[in-house]
């Protein structure tokens, strides 16, 4: 038999086998590998928002604020390219000013070169990631797909000293919210958000500055990129675009930190951004521990006493946004957490609000968040209630009462001080007990109840007010406002308090008086020559700048002590005159003090010639002395910015602003005194110099006006 020999060779089903085998071995391996490929481009995306946010913690250490962003529709072909907002420079708004952004055109006065591609209405801004100024690789912003990161701030964290912050420090500036995948927030306080758009990228930029339509429906997706399914921005945040299923009303921009999502049923609704955040206390580093004092050089809350029929306490940010209520009025008796009449503010060190009630003859002490002591008596209110302490009581008869008590100061070591004006006295009383210690002004062996202008005393008057501070040496400043018209400086002895056959002994220990007098008696400054003028008994040196004279306009006199601020360095004290509307600045050195700043105010209603006064500004009631011309002279009552009418208190933010509350002009103004001298404008912080003037919308005096002042540090 002959054997027949197949030819070598596959069959087509054979070949069919082998080709489905290889084509699943082919689709696992290419399954693997598109995998592999993107974790390593999710790998890549998480190490470089790292890298970022290492960057920008070194960065804020080093400058005291964080950087602005960069333009997203930038490309390399610029010179801006990578710039943070306001580097460039023929940038007219430059960087550490607190602002990211501007519309005005350039060249021009509010130029701005590069700026944040988005701005929201209530401050915060969007861009790029400013690589440049964070000194990293351009290629930092791209993540790991080659999209742009997206880079939000709020602009209050990129003026200079804004930074560190302690935990707990209230922040007033425009914070960014981060929610989490049920719309709850993670945090209302972000000062920064870092976003990648993920492997879809959908609403992310690309290197040619445009913006990425991957068609995606996921709520979340458009609310991180504030686009609809197109990519075509629906505003920031999103305004003229609502995504389907989500809350209406996006007030503030808003992005959403969420594990990734697949949806099964439609590839265009999945989930895969990357975003990451800090609050501003989070920006801490070695040189910064959580513990630091440093830590309180925050932006500026604003805290304004106001009277609307009765007493209550607002909080603003430094942009002039009306935050929060702290208090509220309530008729006596006032239950707790209440005030009935408007009264000195000021802040503790451990940041707490104090609130003098002068009717009532106590103070309050308020923690500036809700909490579980919140303020039932005020529904609605974000002080919660802590304690008072005092009480009403015909003074000097019993220590630890007061008949009217308008001012409150808190020492370095925690202790309450309160102003006692019928008892002629400053009372310190315990933090923890609210018992009397001891006391300043007062001697404590008489009944303190006859008028004096020795050193060291003050005069009594049970309808007046002591404004008070104390100075970063932990001394006491007083302002003894009612006939003697002038500020005692006292040092505190703290081993000289209750006790013994004495119990109101002084603590205080005079050190010098600025202003005021006893008409020609007791020889302030340089008594040296007395003389009338303007009605005013005066006691002056030949130069009639350096008269110190009770009830006197003249230069280094007070007409009515309203305010007592020092400065954030302690090198000056500052005082407001509300009859002269006017704010007298004094060098503090040692024993002596030396006027050298003068910023408002007027002479009433006559000008003399005696004080080199030539020409009345028109429309004005007076010009200040010594003025050359209209353009250097103020007037008294004005309504102009540097101007004031009625000057009820003054304090300063940690950047060395002094803020004005200027009650009959129903606002509270803010002036730069770096660039204010004697008989100069102060720098405004706004209109055309690029920020803010004044803030607030107060009413006339007895119904919505402001009176008192404190600002967070």
């Amino acid at each position: 038999m002959t054997r027949q020999t197949r030819a070598a060779g596959f069959t087509l089903l054979e070949m069919s086998v082998v080709l489905v085998l290889i084509g699943l071995i082919l689709s696992m391996g290419l399954v693997i590998l598109t995998a592999s490929v993107q974790s390593v481009q999710f790998n890549t995306t998480v190490a470089e928002m790292d890298a970022i946010e290492n960057a920008l913690l070194n960065f804020s250490a080093a400058n005291t604020r964080i950087p602005c962003p960069s333009d997203l529709t930038l490309t390399t072909a610029s010179a801006d390219y990578g710039l943070e907002a306001g580097a460039d420079s023929t940038s007219t708004i430059g960087v550490g000013t607190g602002s990211c952004y501007s519309a005005g055109a350039c060249p021009g006065a509010s130029c701005m070169l590069p700026k944040a591609n988005f701005s929201a209405a209530n401050g915060q801004v969007e861009g790029g990631v400013p690589t440049r100024a964070l000194q990293l690789p351009d290629s930092y912003m791209y993540d790991g797909w080659g999209h742009r990161f997206r880079y939000a701030v709020d602009p209050t964290a990129t003026a200079t000293s804004a930074l560190p912050v302690q935990q707990g420090a209230a922040w007033c500036g425009d914070p960014i919210t981060v929610n989490d995948a049920s719309g709850a927030a993670r945090s209302t306080n972000a000062i920064y958000a870092l976003i990648s758009h993920g492997a879809n990228g959908h609403g992310a930029y690309t290197s040619n500055g445009v913006a990425l339509n991957a068609s995606s429906v996921n709520p979340s997706e458009q609310i991180n990129c504030h686009c609809d399914n197109t990519g075509a921005s629906g505003g920031y945040p999103l305004t003229n675009y609502q995504p389907s299923g989500t809350a209406t009303g996006l007030t503030t921009p808003t992005y959403v930190q969420m594990m990734p999502t697949i949806d099964t049923t439609n590839a265009l609704d999945n989930f895969d951004d990357i975003v990451a955040y800090k609050e501003a206390w989070q920006l801490q580093s070695r040189n910064f521990p959580l513990t630091s004092t440093a830590g309180k050089a925050a932006p500026a809350c604003i805290y304004v006493m106001k009277n609307d029929g009765g007493a209550h306490i607002v909080q603003y940010n430094s942009a002039g946004t009306l935050l929060n209520t702290v208090s509220c009025y309530h008729a006596v008796p006032a239950p707790v957490g209440t005030l009935v009449t408007t009264g000195q503010i000021t802040l503790g060190q451990n940041g707490n609000l104090w609130a003098a009630d002068q009717s009532a003859g106590r103070v309050n002490e308020f923690a500036l968040s809700p909490g579980s002591n919140a303020n039932t008596n005020c529904p609605g209110t974000y002080g919660s209630y802590i304690n008072r302490y005092g009480s009403w009581g015909a003074s000097p008869a019993v220590l630890g009462r007061f008949s009217n008590s308008g001012s409150v100061a808190v020492d370095m070591y925690g202790n309450i001080w309160m102003g006692d004006p019928g008892g002629a006295r400053i009372q310190m009383l315990n933090v923890s007990t609210g018992t009397f210690v001891g006391q300043v002004g007062c001697d404590g062996t008489t009944s303190c109840t006859t008028s004096t202008s020795a050193d060291g005393q003050l005069n009594p008057a049970a309808g007046g007010s002591y404004p008070i501070a104390f100075d970063k040496n932990n001394n006491l400043w007083v302002g003894d406002s009612v006939t003697n018209l002038r500020v005692e400086e006292f040092t505190i002895n703290y081993s000289n308090v209750t006790g013994g056959t004495n119990p109101g002994k002084n603590m205080g220990t005079w050190v010098q008086t600025i202003g005021g007098g006893n008409g020609c008696a007791g020889g302030y400054v340089n008594a040296t020559t007395c003389s009338t003028v303007n009605g005013n008994a005066t006691c002056c040196a030949p130069n009639a700048a350096s008269c110190t004279c009770a009830g006197s306009t003249g230069m280094g006199n007070f007409n009515g002590i309203s305010g007592i601020a020092i400065d954030p360095d302690g090198t000056s004290v500052w005082v407001s005159d509300g009859n002269t509307d006017r704010i007298e600045k004094f060098v503090i050195s040692g024993a002596t003090s030396t006027l050298v700043q003068e910023i408002g105010g007027g002479l009433g209603a006559s000008c003399p010639a005696a004080y080199g006064c030539t020409t009345t500004p028109a429309g004005g009631a007076n010009c200040n002395l010594p003025c050359t011309s209209t353009t250097s002279c103020y007037c008294s009552g004005g309504a102009a910015n540097g101007q004031f009418n009625a000057v009820k208190d003054i304090a300063f933010d940690p950047q060395g602003n002094l803020w004005v509350v200027d009650t009959n002009n129903n606002r509270v103004q803010e002036i730069n005194p770096a660039i204010a001298g004697i008989n100069a404008t102060g720098g405004y912080i706004n209109g055309v110099t690029g920020s803010l003037g004044y803030i607030g919308s107060f009413s006339v005096p007895g119904a919505n006006a402001a009176f008192h002042i404190a600002i967070s540090r």
